[in-house]
């Protein structure tokens, strides 16, 4: 006997079903995500285990290293400075585990950024006067070296093979203040 079109139609509407609910039910039924937990070891094992391979090396930062190049954490150019070792090696990935939440604080590229505004502010009002531009040049190369963010930036984009953690929050209400 010939099934007909609609007979395939109606198992794949039926195993449509079984697959939504999988992806609904732990969210709305905890008794459902206990058992998936449960049996995520079980269906586990049946992945091939195989060895690992030679070619994966881990650089960490640890105790030794911060005794050897100082406090934790280090600055952005350093890190920085560290990926452009790195990627003449040509990795194949680079993961760095660190995340970047904030722009770094820079005292002396705070205090440049000032000093830079006085003296547009002195060539402006006419009471200093800089040929060519030199003292501009000085302040622009200053704020190249002070800034550890676009170096790490520039360092990132150079090697563009780094892969960055995420931080994922559940809940709430977005640009609520946390509780």
């Amino acid at each position: 006997m010939k099934r007909g079109w609609l007979f395939d139609a109606f198992i794949g509407f039926v195993l449509t079903c079984i697959v939504a609910f999988g992806y609904v039910a732990p969210a709305r039924l905890p008794f459902f995500e206990a058992i998936e937990l449960k049996t995520y070891d079980w269906r586990s094992s049946f992945r091939l285990n195989l060895a690992p391979s030679e070619e994966i090396r881990v650089i960490t930062i640890d105790d030794s290293s911060v005794s050897q190049v100082g406090r934790w954490p280090w600055p952005r150019w350093r890190l920085a400075a560290l990926l452009d070792k790195l990627t003449p090696a040509k990795p194949k990935v680079i993961g760095l585990d660190i995340v970047y939440s904030e722009p770094e604080q820079s005292q002396g590229l705070e205090e440049i950024t000032d000093l830079k505004s006085r003296y547009d502010e002195l060539v402006a009002a006419h009471k200093l006067i800089d040929r060519g531009g030199q003292f501009g040049q000085l302040f622009s190369s200053a704020t190249a070296r002070l800034d550890s963010d676009s170096r790490l930036l520039a360092a990132l984009q150079g090697a563009g093979n780094v892969v960055l953690p995420m931080v994922i929050t559940s809940g709430g209400v977005l640009g609520a203040k946390p509780a």
